[in-house]
């Protein structure tokens, strides 16, 4: 889920640019992110237990699109807890328990 706003610090030193500009360089990329996204397609098959793998294809399309401008991906899945999303950890918790 990746730590609340992140993206709005960055937003003043971040750049648009294509992405063949990091041709012959490595990439990390959220890998739970990915799928989550991709899940999107395909959450009622998921939701009632059908059979799917379209969250699978867009996972690949994904990859499939760094690798056809000479790009890398290193697929990272979060392991242990991080410090600095401590806070947000802790807000999770109370919200999913407050939801119950």
């Amino acid at each position: 889920m990746g730590v609340n706003g992140l993206l709005p610090a960055l937003k003043p030193i971040a750049k648009q640019t294509h992405i063949s500009k990091y041709k012959g360089q490595k990439a990390a990329v959220d890998g739970y992110s990915w799928l989550h996204k991709g899940a999107y397609c395909c959450a009622r098959e998921l939701c009632e237990g059908s059979w799917t793998d379209k969250f699978v294809t867009y996972f690949l399309s994904r990859i499939q699109l760094l690798r056809s401008n000479g790009v890398e991906p290193v697929v990272v899945f979060d392991g242990g807890r991080l410090p600095i999303k401590g806070q947000e950890e802790q807000s999770r918790h109370r919200a999913r328990k407050e939801a119950r």
